[in-house]
């Protein structure tokens, strides 16, 4: 009998030797940001959106005194 005191009987498989390819959890991690992000501009967008709603307020506003007036203007003759 051969290698009596061997009790082993499979040979073992060296890791190079496997075709099975495992995925660590550290490569597929995604990597963590560092510092802050880029700045954007969005601090502006308040102050942008009352701006615009203040120049629609005041074209509204100019519009209704203009038809108001030319509404004014031409009954203001006729009933002299």
């Amino acid at each position: 009998m051969p290698n009596q005191g061997d009790t082993t009987s499979s040979p073992s498989v060296s890791p190079s030797d496997s075709a099975v390819v495992t995925e660590t959890a550290s490569s597929t991690a995604v990597p963590t940001a560092e510092g802050t992000l880029a700045h954007t501009g969005v601090d502006a967008t308040p102050w942008l959106l009352g701006g615009a709603g203040f120049l629609l307020a005041a074209g509204g506003g100019a519009i209704f005194a203009a038809r108001r007036r030319r509404i004014d203007d031409s009954d203001g003759p006729a009933h002299s």
